[in-house]
């Protein structure tokens, strides 16, 4: 018959100890690898434990976020960087993917607002701008859009698919001649360009007849 300690058999009937932040960074770490080659719903799960380990890690949120949004759960990468955004509001790249989650899952109106909060912290990003104006194409504001390409434009001011679409912006508030001296100014775009905006034009309501 085995002899076993007090403290032996203590030790048995004591609790496995409590996953603590410290395990946080190595479920992150897996995630990130399953992310980058391509096993997402395992990563989606690893990166769920590493925040659920560290909730006031924003950034963790974020990338958790991101692999929701790719995975189709647009609601709950929503609900991740909100939290992310309250967590580190002057953090701009958080609220442009805030935008952009809102815009998949189909909440434009709170896209706005996020890609606008994004563009008075980054100033001086024209993407942040051009995106927004896009949005306003979609909401059907073109005075908006043409004002946030405006802004695009006067940083980036030899970008050819912002012309192309500050053009397409000024004919519909009817401003023509403006319109094709960007038309101009736009000459030929690049596959990418051209795929930019041909992007915004399939978001755009129809013309008012």
């Amino acid at each position: 018959m085995a002899y076993t300690t007090f403290t032996q058999q203590n030790n048995r009937r004591r609790p496995a100890a409590p996953a603590t932040r410290r395990r946080a960074p190595g479920y992150f770490g897996a995630a990130e690898g399953l992310r980058k080659s391509g096993h997402l719903r395992a990563a989606v799960e690893e990166y769920g434990k590493a925040v659920e380990l560290a909730p006031d890690d924003a950034y963790y949120r974020c990338r958790y976020a991101e692999a929701l949004a790719e995975s189709g759960t647009t609601e709950h990468a929503a609900a991740q960087l909100e939290t992310a955004c309250a967590l580190d509001p002057d953090n701009h790249y958080y609220h442009y993917k805030l935008g952009h989650v809102y815009v998949q899952a189909g909440r434009i109106a709170e896209a706005v607002g996020a890609l606008r909060r994004a563009t008075e912290l980054a100033p001086d990003d024209a993407y942040y701008h051009a995106r927004l104006g896009s949005l306003y194409f979609q909401t059907g504001q073109p005075q908006n859009a043409v004002k946030a390409f405006q802004s695009a434009l006067r940083i980036a001011p030899d970008n050819p698919a912002y012309h192309c679409l500050i053009a397409d912006a000024y004919v519909r508030i009817g401003a023509d001649r403006v319109a094709l001296q960007h038309y101009r100014s736009a000459g030929s775009l690049d596959d990418y360009d051209a795929a930019f905006v041909a992007q915004v034009r399939r978001l755009m309501p129809p013309p008012d007849r």
